[in-house]
């Protein structure tokens, strides 16, 4: 979808342009900044198993080093 298309949507939404989502609370950025294992058992139920797969791969993903710069 190009962004020709999102335009209509974005108008829609009735926000004055240039308007910011509001911004992120702190817990859960802060969560977000944890590296504890995140358990997805609870939850394994409501997924394919493929996708079950994938997102157990996902959250072991460690982040991107810096770019040298």
């Amino acid at each position: 979808m190009g962004a020709a298309a999102l335009l209509p949507l974005l108008a829609a939404t009735g926000l004055p342009a240039g308007a910011a989502p509001a911004p992120c609370p702190a817990p859960l950025v802060a969560r977000q900044d944890t590296r504890e294992p995140t358990d997805l058992s609870s939850q394994s139920g409501r997924f394919t198993p493929a996708i079950d797969r994938q997102l157990r791969a996902a959250f072991r993903l460690g982040p991107a080093p810096a770019a040298p710069g």
